[in-house]
């Protein structure tokens, strides 16, 4: 490949420029694939604007990860198709839409800090908390807040964890889902055989695809009962991501399985 090749070629050149832990790009193999990674804004500035019709998804983080967010956006190639559902979804995401969500992210944030500062107070200075998973937490709580226009990270979920159903919360769930869907690369066959990437290949992924089709039941679930009146917004602002795709009479309203992806 030549791209990889010029970069194996210029990177002593690269680190007496850049020093060795600020490469511009550099190289990782994930697994069959040799992947380049641009760290230099300059760089992803130029390939973001001026050549972006020159790049595109290769499709290996899609195929891994298929089972859990299907055809959704994320990593679909960017075709006419891709991009009319940008713009529906993008209309969630408008400077006004954004301030008027700016105040629930604000809530949402400080209901954890809130949490933490309890948790010093009674422990003192034998407190422990685990910022990485407060920080997912606010994240997750975000994230459906803009979807879903509420908070259901606290959803009840069952997940087989190597051969023992546990009990958690969907965003848990969804954490140990896509750290699954991710470790599947390192399986020898995909590492040969690319085929394999959105197959599953022993019971384990069979199980996990079982949970991923569960989790999917349950965000079909809201859709539904959005599309049925039974639910609205408590988004600040009143509109969710949920609400516009619900608008769209060309494509999601009538292909409900495109909004769950």
């Amino acid at each position: 490949m030549p791209h990889i090749t010029y970069i194996e070629q210029t990177e002593p050149v690269l680190r007496a420029e850049h020093g060795e832990k600020h490469l511009p790009a550099f190289v990782l193999a994930f697994g069959p694939t040799n992947t380049i990674f641009v760290q230099c804004p300059n760089m992803v500035r130029d390939m973001l604007t001026d050549k972006n019709n020159l790049i595109d998804k290769v499709g290996v983080e899609k195929a891994l990860i298929k089972p859990l967010l299907g055809e959704g956006l994320i990593f679909a190639k960017g075709d006419k198709d891709w991009k009319y559902k940008r713009t529906v979804c993008s209309q969630a995401f408008y400077k006004d839409t954004i301030k008027s969500m700016a105040e629930t992210f604000k809530q949402v944030a400080y209901g954890k800090v809130q949490e933490m500062n309890e948790i010093f107070a009674k422990d003192g200075a034998n407190a422990k908390v685990n910022l990485m998973n407060t920080s997912g937490d606010i994240y997750c709580k975000i994230i459906f807040l803009i979807l879903f226009g509420e908070d259901i990270s606290d959803t009840p979920v069952t997940l087989n964890m190597f051969g023992k159903d546990e009990r958690m919360t969907l965003n848990l769930s969804l954490g140990h889902i896509g750290q699954m869907c991710y470790g599947r690369i390192a399986h020898p066959l995909r590492i040969f055989f690319p085929y394999f990437y959105d197959k599953p290949v022993n019971a384990q992924e069979r199980r996990n695809n079982a949970d991923i089709a569960n989790i999917r039941a349950i965000v079909e679930e809201f859709v539904d009962q959005r599309r049925q009146g039974k639910s609205k917004s408590k988004l600040a602002g009143g509109k969710d991501l949920l609400d516009y795709l619900l608008e769209d009479k060309k494509c999601f309203a009538e292909r409900p399985e495109e909004i769950i992806d």
